[in-house]
């Protein structure tokens, strides 16, 4: 009897099913350890502070808060430094430059510590869609998608730091279904993904204006993704996995399973 697996319509050979199995599993991380972890968030109200507090309850307790009073204590030297890479984010997301010295314009250049800090972003917003009117009423005039709001200037500054760069789009209207997707160098725009795991130095991040349940769920997803790979969140049944006395870590599934 030939043995097979059936996962999401698709019919894998065991060894099939166990490459793609791998490519499942996180190369950015060896370790699933909380205490390894530190988010580099701006401390905001709404989604940042949901970061912070879903974190902690998963043992995520490195919590850095880059907030305007933080960002005023850094050297002028610094401060230009930050200042340079805001006038890159907002070319590539074609906005207007706000003012360096207002606290609107801080909170921005703040932004971009999270994103020269992390390894991989971890975004809550919408993604607007090229030539489509965003939540706020502003067009996105580029060729490219771009993040709604602020999040969109943290967002902007790791894509063209070569990050990895995540966003859950929460609402449909604007050119993008909802769920997580992952932005794509090659082809200039966001992929659809699975529910992604973090970065060992990563930034949750997210609208400080508009929230939603599903947006905080996202959120929870993720967390709950990192600190419990593979099986869980692939939602293969742990009855159906025979775990032999070598096993390191990659599951052996007997067939057929549907």
């Amino acid at each position: 009897m030939s043995c097979y697996i059936t996962y999401k319509g698709k019919n894998y050979t065991q060894e099939d099913f166990l490459d793609f199995l791998k490519t499942q599993i996180p190369s950015s991380s060896t370790s699933n350890n909380p205490s390894e972890f530190t988010n580099h968030s701006g401390g905001a109200v709404k989604y940042d502070t949901y970061w912070d507090k879903f974190g902690r309850e998963y043992g995520v307790e490195n919590h850095n808060h880059y907030t305007v009073d933080f960002y005023n204590k850094l050297s002028e030297e610094l401060k230009t430094r930050y200042n340079n890479m805001y006038l890159q984010a907002v070319k590539w997301l074609d906005r207007g430059v706000i003012s360096k010295d207002s606290y609107a314009g801080k909170l921005v250049r703040r932004d971009m510590i999270q994103a020269e800090k992390a390894e991989g972003i971890y975004a809550v917003s919408e993604i607007v869609a090229s030539n489509v009117k965003g939540r706020k009423g502003y067009v996105n005039r580029t060729n490219h998608p771009i993040v709604e709001g602020g999040t969109g200037y943290a967002v902007a500054s790791a894509i063209l730091q070569n990050k990895s760069v995540y966003v859950f789009n929460q609402n449909a209207t604007y050119g993008f279904e909802i769920g997580w997707y992952k932005w794509n160098n090659s082809t200039n725009t966001f992929d659809k993904v699975n529910t992604p795991i973090l970065t060992k130095n990563f930034a949750g991040v997210g609208s400080s204006t508009h929230e939603t349940e599903i947006g905080k769920k996202a959120i929870r997803d993720v967390y709950e993704k990192t600190f419990n790979v593979p099986v869980n969140n692939n939602k293969i049944s742990k009855t159906s996995i025979k775990l032999p006395s070598n096993y390191k870590g990659v599951p052996i599934i007997e067939g057929p399973i549907t």
